[in-house]
């Protein structure tokens, strides 16, 4: 069996490596935070909803990055197959982010056209670059699990994760005022386009990440990618868990930014406050969170904070104009806390969760099933948001609308994903409620700690790096 050709990798290589993949880290964040790139975007959203884009194409729009994870076969296929996961990843990765340069050019370019044929034509284009981001993910996961050591994945992933944090929680903020007063489509042209750019900055820092040692299969056949992470019980389970955690997601996704752009009358800007402070939240206690999971496991942190998570829809249900201000702060608060945990826990328990070979099949079998009920998710949101538009009534003052009923069929979603994830094991892990018995030994001000250490760090290695720069050679 032939392996990818590679060399042992130095300490040097390392290094520069790790950092090549937090600079990636923080350039990839700011072009999906921006453009919406398989995560969504109030910014997008608000960006047809200027078109004239109805209800069901805002669901449509959710679910073409979803529907692009179907094809992540093709790469599971062609890593097994013929290795070369590098090379794939950045080539996948870059046509992803050249195509938003049409994205944020249609409107400008062909204003002639008919509102519905320019919104479709850009629902085209969008599932196009969704497709390839989805191959350049599924690639990536599966390079990520070998070239990071399993024993130092947690902290190395919660670090990353702050320094995302820290250099992108007041982006929204920005582009939120900024798109506020001047929200034309040039200057959505001009934001998605530069997104973009910073996007082509991270994807070039892949580069300087070494090769990992990678075992082909050249008999692969279609159907053993499939079968074979179905074969696992243990991974079934898991696979369980995600169909439910996907619907439970993306049902009510699509629909929150419209929900409080139109229902409660918030702006950009101030929504991007709220998202600054979910950041801010959440790279606060990310560093917790993965010395806890490297300490104890990655399964009894997911355990928690989905339960947690699960009825955080159930806020957005009793949020009215009246107590937006109170409400959104909190709920933005517990949202900050707990998926900072899922965050970091669910991408390292999927990695804790794949063999020694055949990554690429798992992984891809995972994407598959998030790429499928990610795109059910939004239509099914879409639906009850037609058969109930009609429906309101109040009880004590509370007004119960859709959105209410969207809402609270989203957490019933989560607490079947929570049962699910419930039966998946872990050897060597301890149970979620032995976890809950261990925060006594947890000092919270530790969060505070670490994240002056963080940005400390993140200041010291760029004064050394602009140093070294400008150094006389």
């Amino acid at each position: 069996m032939r392996t990818e050709k590679t060399k042992e990798i130095s300490d040097r290589d390392l290094l520069k490596g790790l950092r090549a993949v937090i600079i990636e880290g923080v350039s990839t964040t700011i072009f999906m935070l921006i453009t919406g790139a398989m995560v969504g975007s109030v910014f997008l959203t608000k960006f047809f909803l200027n078109m004239g884009a109805t209800s069901l194409e805002i669901g449509i729009l959710a679910a073409l990055p979803q529907l692009a994870y179907i094809g992540q076969f093709l790469c599971s296929y062609y890593i097994e197959k013929y290795g070369h996961r590098k090379k794939f990843c950045i080539s996948t990765s870059t046509i992803q982010k050249l195509l938003w340069f049409v994205v944020a050019a249609i409107p400008l370019l062909l204003p002639q056209l008919r509102t519905q044929a320019r919104i479709w034509l850009l629902l085209g284009i969008i599932l196009i670059s969704s497709l390839f981001g989805a191959l350049a993910g599924a690639a990536w996961t599966s390079w990520m699990a070998d070239f990071i050591h399993p024993r130092r994945r947690g902290s190395f992933f919660a670090r990353r994760n702050i320094v995302v944090g820290l250099a992108t929680f007041l982006l929204p903020v920005a582009v939120g005022k900024y798109l506020d007063l001047h929200g034309g489509f040039q200057d959505y042209a001009f934001v998605f386009g530069l997104a973009t750019l910073i996007g082509l900055v991270g994807t070039w820092f892949l580069k300087q990440v070494p090769k990992v040692k990678l075992e082909k299969e050249p008999t692969l056949n279609f159907a053993d990618i499939f079968k074979a992470p179905l074969r696992d019980r243990n991974f079934r389970n898991f696979l369980y868990f995600t169909i439910f955690w996907t619907l439970g997601t993306v049902t009510m996704a699509p629909y929150t930014p419209v929900f409080l752009l139109k229902e409660i009358s918030l702006n950009q800007y101030t929504i991007g406050i709220y998202i600054a402070l979910f950041t801010l939240t959440n790279i606060t206690t990310i560093m917790i969170w993965g010395n806890i999971s490297d300490r104890f496991g990655h399964r009894p942190v997911l355990v928690i904070c989905v339960l947690a998570v699960s009825f955080i829809p159930l806020g957005f249900a009793i949020t009215t104009p009246r107590n937006y201000w109170l409400v959104m702060p909190i709920l933005h608060l517990i949202a900050g806390i707990f998926w900072a945990g899922i965050g970091l826990s669910l991408f390292n328990l999927l990695m804790a969760l794949l063999p020694e070979k055949g990554k690429s099949k798992f992984v891809s079998s995972f994407f598959l099933l998030c790429g499928i009920f990610g795109v059910i998710g939004p239509l099914i949101g879409a639906l009850i948001m037609d058969i109930f538009r009609k429906f309101s009534i109040s009880i004590s003052g509370l007004p119960i609308t859709n959105y209410s009923i969207l809402f609270v069929f989203a957490v019933i979603l989560r607490i079947f994903a929570f049962v699910m994830l419930m039966r998946v094991r872990v050897s060597g892990e301890i149970s979620a409620p032995a976890l809950v018995r261990q925060f006594r030994l947890i000092n919270p001000f530790m969060a505070f700690a670490n994240l002056a250490m963080a940005v400390r760090t993140f200041s010291q290695s760029a004064r050394g790096k602009l140093k070294r720069a400008t150094r006389p050679r």
